[in-house]
Formats: structure tokens, C-alpha cells, sequence
């Protein structure tokens, strides 16, 4: 530009005065630039001023300012499109900034320590270099060029630089310096804003977009992208991208072993990689950077102590950036490692959730189910609307649980697998892991360590991912169907054999109450008439009613026995007499209490048989005659044998004896006969306080037991 010159040169205290007035009025560094260069020119006749300053990376002077005479708008631009001066390209230009004295060149074609492109450019072939140094640290070089050769400098022209300079260096720090903070706040901020933007967002894609934004818009990248480690070891997936792309993208280039050792290099020091043009290529496995990326900064991301990805910042020049922006970008790196850790959290949550639902429709479909083929599609139907499952078949090894909830059996695979399954379980392992087949996947269908069969399961392309946890619930819920249809049959077949049991009672009970109580009554009302009989002939037919008598009597005896205990050569003394004391209770109201002491162990039928006869006949006794309220059961299992003990509170015998032919009852003679004929003793007597007990005793091998004197009697 033409900077109007006034036509005498101002004093040296008059330049410097107008010059302290502008490093203190301003901390706009354009505008003080400028006007101390057109001061410069002011009180230095010269062709131009130019100031060079030293860029981020100390390593270069980079063109920022020029001034001359006259308006050259095409020799401005040749100098904006200079390149950064090298200040170890020769070592006079680090030594003049250290320096910090004034250099007069007469002759810029002699001299190296003068730019090649610098006098190119301006035609210079006299030059004034003067450093810009603020409290010892390097700001740049201010040069005063003239076109003519060998121009001679004054120690007044060369007094007045150097202190043009040092207000220069200093306006130009104080300058930087409030830039910087003034970049530093307005980051800060914006660092503020971001955590906001990714605390309030739980989706992983915006928070990302929201990174990638952030560094270009902080570091001033050219190119950013977001590359996290995938879920299969050594894939690393770019997941976002701002800025110019590289042209292979970021996903086949960054190496995942490149991002665990910068993961490691910033736990040691907390400094990003850095790499430079060729470097950067290194890091990138040999892939071409876009035109405008000049060099690249890895940001891993660490969330906890788990390395879950990187930003890869690339910058526009192969300079290093400032330490300033490179804490910035870590501190996004931070921001973003801790969202994405966040985001990763909410998603499982939400696929936790998701299984929550789906198991609780799965819950809803098992419960109060007995057939698994409407389970199945209605699982089926659910799970394939939302994670992309089919439940194919079930496959169960037990024939009796296939036919009843209509499953089929396994094939061969299905068999290894659940062979395989069993065996983890034997040896103590857990969980049951899935088997991946050609058509999908076998699932346990598993219940109490127990494995029943297999689950077939298929696979959507392009599913939705289904966690192995949830699939075994499924499994599990099918093994409850198994279970649930098993438990329906037991109890249909238990109420069906509780019926014939109820009904076999019934039976017995009226004809031991009627047929049996009146075939006795004739054969006694028989023998009672037999010492009558007025011959030979009428005693002989006499003998053979009562013969008759006796034989019916024992044929519906042996009815009877038939019908009441074939229940306990099924299910066992023990729970026999157990059921039978609590069918007691709860038809009389009265209380009943069963002990059981000793080792059970098996009996001989018929001496299982016995004992049950008489906890029955006891028990009906005390209800029809003994008005008791409490029954007392007792089952002792010793070495020589077993004896059942059945004591009531009722009214008692009084002196009758049970075992007379008058008032006596025909039952406790049955009762006597079975136990003698399983060779054991009965003992019927009046309790030590009051009502009745009823004991039997019979052996554990096939001896028959030594009864005392009146074993079989009535026990006063």
C-alpha cells in the first residue's frame, strides 16, 4: 500500500514516543503491526518493511506482515504464498535471534543468512535485519529493504530499529499473550459446552459427530474421525468423520496395535502421538493422506483402564501444533472417551431392558403352559420381532417327557452337544455355553444342573445382536414346560390313583361293614347253634355253614386286604402311613401327630402289609368309638425289627377285653391274626393316662418275634 511520508524525517524521541503510544493504546496485534511498520518507515527511508514471525513450532519464521511504498496487490499475494523461512536451514539465522543485535547486509546476493525467496520477492538487494525479542524469548525478525546495493546503514537508523524492534516484540507478547488467553476461554468454554452436549446426549453417533466438530472447530483440523476397536480382536471401525477424508479411509489404515502402543506412550507421558508427513503415513499402514492433511495426531481414547478407540486429528501443515491446542484436543479425547463410555453403558442398558422384556414375555408364555409348540411360536413370534431369533424345535433324550409336550428326539449333533453339556455340568462348570451349528445355534434346554435336551435356534440375516444369557433362559424356560408338563401328568396320575385309592377304600369299608360283619354273625350264630343239633345229620350240615362261613369270611378278608394295601406295596410304609394320618386329620378334626425313628429300610409286603392293617384299624376304631382329639402315631425302625405304636386320649377300653368273644370286636382279631401270620405280636391295652394304644411288633428278617405272656392279649 502507499504510505504518505511526511516530508521531514521526525526526531528519534518523537518515534519512539509515537511508538510507546501504540504498544499501549492497542493489544490488537494487526492493527499495532501495521502502524509500527509505517512508523518504521516514517523515521527509516526505505523501500519496504516486513515482519517475520516465529511460527508455533519455533522451527520457522513464518511471512506475516509487509509494508512498502506503493500499493502492489500482485506482490502482496507472492508474499502471502511464501513458504516458512527454516531457522536451522542455516545456522546464522538461530544465531541472529539469539543474538537479538541488528545486522546490516549491503549486499543480499553475498549473503546466506538472507532468504533467497525474501529477495526474490522484493527485488532487496540492501537489507536491515533486526531480532524481535520480548524478556529472551524469540518473537521474529523485522526486515528493512531497500532495491539499491551496498545502502549504508546509520548507528542512528540501526539504534532506532533495534528499539522499533523491542517495543515491536513486546506489543507482539503482550499481544499473543492475550490472544492466547482470550483462545484459551473461549476453548474452555466450548469445552464446557461440549461435556453439556455429550452429558445430555446418550446416543453414540451425535456424540461423536459432536467430537469431530469440536476439534475442527478448536484445533482447526482439516480432517477428524472417530475410530473404535470392533467387537473382533485387531479390527478397528471409523465411526465418524469431519473435515477432508483420507482417501482410503480410516478403518483399513489405522493399525489396532499402532493404537495400543499410543494408548501406553500416553498413559507415560499423557501426550498424543504425533506424526509428520512420512510419520503419519507410518501410523496410517502405509495409506495416502488427503492433499490437505500435512500431518496427523492420535488422541486414544481411554476410558477406565480399557483403550476403546482414537481420534485421529490431521492438521493442514507438517508444523507440531502448540502444546496449548494439543492439551484441547486431549481434553476432548477425555470428554469423549468418558461419553463414549457413557453412550456404551445406556446401550447395554437398553439391551439389558430389551432381554428384561423379552424374558418376561417368555415368563408370561412358560407359566401354567403343559404344550411346548405353542410355547415355542409364541417365543418364536416375539423374539423374532425383536432381536431376529427363530426358535426352530426342541429335541428331548427322555421318551416318556417327549411324548408329553410332543417334542422329538435329538440327531446325532444335538446328541454331542448335549453330551457335551453334561459333562461341563460333572465336572462342576457353569454356565452351559451355546454350540454354534451350520443352521444357527443349539441352545441347553437345562433345569436344576439337569440338561433334558436341545434348543435349535436360527439366526436373521443381518440380525440384531442376542447375548448368549438370554438365549439360555430361553432354554431354561423351555426345560420349565418340560418340567411343568411332566409335573401335570404326575399329579393327573397321582388324582387318578387317589381315586381308585378313595374308591378301593370305599369298598373295603362296606364290606367289612356289611358283608364281612354278617357272614361273621352267621358263622357265630352257626357255632352257637351247633351244640344243638338234634343228629348226626343236622350237626354235619351245621359244620359245613359254618365251614362255608369261615371260608367267606376269609375270601372277603383277603378282598379287603387287596383293596386297602395296594397302595403300600407302591409307595412304601412310611409315606403310606404319612398319607394315611393325614387323610385322618383331615376328615375327623382330630390331631395327629407321626414319628418316625431309626433307619427306614424295607420290609417283607406281607409285614408291611400287617403294620398298615393295624395303623387303619386303629385309627377307624378311635374314630367311631374312642372320642379322642389326639392321635399319636409312632414308627420305630430298630435292628431287631419295626414297631408301630398308635395311642389316642379317648374314653379307653374300660374292662373289656378286645380279644373276647364278648365285647370284643372281630376287627382287632384281624388285626391279631395278619400280624401273627407276618410273624409278629399285637398288644392291645388301655394308654398310662387314658385312652387306648395299639402296638405292634414285627421282625425285620424272617424270624418270627418271641411274644411275652399276653403279648397278644389285653394289656390292663
Amino acid at each position: 500500500m502507499l504510505v504518505p511520508r511526511a516530508p521531514p524525517r521526525p526526531a528519534l524521541s518523537e518515534v519512539l514516543h509515537g511508538v510507546a503510544l501504540l504498544v499501549t493504546a492497542s493489544l490488537d496485534i494487526r492493527e499495532t503491526l501495521e502502524r509500527l511498520t509505517c512508523l518504521t518507515l516514517e523515521a527509516i527511508p526505505a523501500n519496504r518493511c516486513t515482519l517475520l514471525l516465529v511460527d508455533e513450532s519455533g522451527r520457522a519464521l513464518a511471512p506475516t506482515l509487509s509494508i512498502g511504498q506503493h500499493d502492489d496487490d500482485e506482490l502482496w499475494e507472492r508474499f502471502r504464498a511464501l513458504e516458512p523461512i527454516d531457522l536451522d536451514e542455516v545456522p546464522a539465522r538461530r544465531e541472529l535471534l539469539r543474538r537479538g543485535r541488528a545486522v546490516a547486509i549491503p549486499d543480499t546476493a553475498a549473503n546466506s543468512l538472507v532468504p533467497r525467496q525474501l529477495v526474490e520477492t522484493f527485488d532487496a538487494r540492501s537489507l536491515l535485519l533486526v531480532p524481535l525479542l520480548a524478556a529472551g524469548e524469540p518473537i521474529g525478525v523485522l526486515a528493512i529493504d531497500w532495491t539499491t546495493v551496498g545502502r549504508r546503514v546509520s548507528d542512528d537508523e540501526v539504534w532506532l530499529a533495534e528499539a522499533i524492534a523491542s517495543y515491536a516484540a513486546l506489543a507482539i507478547r503482550n499481544a499473543r499473550l492475550y490472544e492466547g488467553q482470550r483462545t484459551k476461554a473461549r476453548s474452555l468454554q466450548r469445552l464446557v459446552e461440549v461435556a453439556a452436549a455429550l452429558g445430555s446426549s446418550s446416543s453414540l453417533p451425535p456424540v461423536l459427530d459432536l467430537v469431530c466438530g469440536a476439534f475442527e472447530e478448536l484445533l482447526g483440523t482439516a480432517h477428524c474421525s472417530v475410530s473404535l476397536l470392533g467387537t473382533e480382536p485387531g479390527v478397528v471401525e471409523a465411526v465418524a468423520v469431519a473435515g477432508e477424508p483420507l482417501p482410503e479411509g480410516i478403518a483399513p489404515l489405522l493399525d489396532a496395535g499402532e493404537l495400543h502402543r499410543a494408548a501406553e506412550r500416553w498413559r507415560g507421558g499423557h501426550q498424543p502421538v504425533l506424526q509428520v508427513s512420512a510419520g503419519a503415513r507410518r501410523v496410517l499402514r502405509g495409506g495416502v493422506l488427503a492433499p490437505a492433511v500435512r500431518s496427523v495426531a492420535l488422541f486414544p481414547l481411554v476410558h477406565g483402564d480399557e483403550v476403546v478407540g482414537a481420534v485421529v486429528a490431521g492438521f493442514p501443515t507438517d508444523r507440531r501444533p502448540g502444546s496449548d491446542r494439543l492439551e484441547i484436543g486431549q481434553a476432548l479425547a477425555d470428554l469423549a472417551a468418558a461419553a463414549i463410555g457413557r453412550a456404551n453403558v445406556d446401550r447395554r442398558l437398553r439391551v439389558r431392558l430389551e432381554h428384561v422384556e423379552t424374558l418376561t414375555r417368555l415368563s408370561d408364555v412358560v407359566a401354567g403352559t403343559t404344550e411346548l409348540d405353542p410355547a415355542l411360536r409364541r417365543l418364536s413370534r416375539t423374539m423374532r420381532a425383536d432381536l431376529g431369533v427363530n426358535l426352530t424345535a426342541v429335541a428331548l433324550t427322555d421318551a416318556v417327557a417327549r411324548a408329553a409336550v410332543g417334542a422329538r428326539a435329538p440327531d446325532a449333533e444335538e446328541l454331542e452337544a448335549i453330551r457335551s453339556w453334561r459333562a461341563v455340568l460333572g465336572r462342576g462348570r457353569h454356565p452351559l455355553r451355546l454350540r454354534a451349528v451350520a443352521d444357527g445355534l443349539l441352545v441347553p434346554v437345562a433345569r436344576r444342573q439337569r440338561v433334558l435336551g436341545a434348543l435349535r435356534v436360527s439366526l436373521d440375516a443381518g440380525d440384531r445382536c442376542c447375548d448368549d444369557e438370554l438365549l439360555v433362559a430361553v432354554g431354561a424356560g423351555c426345560a420349565d414346560v418340560v418340567h411343568q408338563a411332566g409335573l401335570h401328568r404326575d399329579l393327573a396320575e397321582s388324582e387318578r390313583r387317589l381315586a381308585v385309592a378313595a374308591e378301593r377304600d370305599r369298598i373295603a369299608r362296606d364290606l367289612h361293614d356289611s358283608v364281612a360283619q354278617l357272614v361273621t354273625g352267621i358263622g357265630m350264630r352257626v357255632a352257637q347253634y351247633l351244640p344243638d343239633a338234634p343228629d348226626r345229620v343236622w350237626r354235619e350240615r351245621l359244620e359245613e355253614l359254618l365251614a362255608l362261613a369261615g371260608r367267606g369270611n376269609r375270601e372277603i378278608r383277603e378282598a379287603i386286604h387287596e383293596l386297602l394295601f395296594l397302595g403300600v406295596r407302591r409307595d412304601g410304609l412310611v409315606s403310606s402311613i404319612r398319607e394315611l394320618a393325614r387323610r385322618f386329620e383331615a376328615t375327623t378334626d382330630m390331631t395327629t401327630r407321626l414319628r418316625v425313628g431309626g433307619e427306614v429300610v424295607p420290609l417283607a409286603p406281607a409285614r408291611e402289609d400287617a403294620l398298615f392293617r393295624v395303623a387303619h384299624e386303629a385309627l377307624v376304631n378311635a374314630e367311631r368309638h374312642a372320642r379322642a382329639s389326639v392321635v399319636v402315631i409312632a414308627l420305630d425302625y430298630t435292628e431287631a425289627g419295626v414297631t408301630l405304636t398308635i395311642r389316642d386320649d379317648g374314653v379307653g377300653l374300660g374292662h373289656r377285653d378286645p380279644f373276647g368273644a364278648e365285647g370284643g370286636h372281630f376287627g382287632f382279631r384281624g388285626m391279631q391274626r395278619m400280624v401273627e401270620e407276618a410273624g409278629g405280636a399285637l398288644v392291645v391295652g388301655n394308654a398310662r393316662r387314658r385312652g387306648v394304644q395299639v402296638r405292634a411288633c414285627v421282625p425285620r428278617t424272617g424270624q418270627t418275634m418271641a411274644r411275652g405272656a399276653g403279648a397278644s392279649r389285653r394289656r390292663r
